[in-house]
């Protein structure tokens, strides 16, 4: 943890079914596409295609 934003779900969209409001969430300060081998074994801090 370092630069990580965190917050509470207000609202989404029918379309999101990763959260839903009123959870906490922690966001990372990278980008990146959870497609990626990487990003599938759960480090997205090491994505393939992040910005």
């Amino acid at each position: 943890m370092g630069h990580e934003y965190v917050g509470w779900v207000e609202e989404a969209s029918s379309e999101v079914t990763a959260v839903k409001p009123g959870q906490f969430v922690v966001g990372s300060c990278a980008t990146s596409d959870n497609t990626c081998a990487d990003c599938r074994n759960g480090f997205q801090s090491n994505c393939l295609n992040r910005e």
